[in-house]
């Protein structure tokens, strides 16, 4: 799913849940981000960037803005679609 996502968008797909694990990421290689290839190849979310994710209130500023944002993550100056994603069961 995140790969034909990635395809589809022409950007990488991660998915992290609410206790910053990682739940999928999509193949295609971001050469840009050796630290996101080094969460890819140990399946988990590298201390530094959940810390960095808590810093700039990632979980809260989405939960208010109710749909998809833009934002641009001041330390690495990346850009980022983010969006809350509810699975029922």
């Amino acid at each position: 799913m995140t790969n034909e996502a990635s395809r589809i968008f022409g950007n990488p797909v991660i998915i992290v849940d609410a206790g910053y694990k990682l739940l999928a990421m999509c193949q295609a290689p971001i050469p840009s981000r050796s630290d996101i290839e080094q969460q890819r190849n140990l399946g988990y979310i590298l201390d530094s960037n959940i810390e960095s994710m808590k810093k700039s209130n990632l979980y809260e500023l989405t939960r208010m803005a109710l749909i998809p944002y833009y934002s641009r993550d001041p330390e690495t100056n990346d850009c980022w679609i983010t969006a809350f994603v509810y699975v029922l069961v």
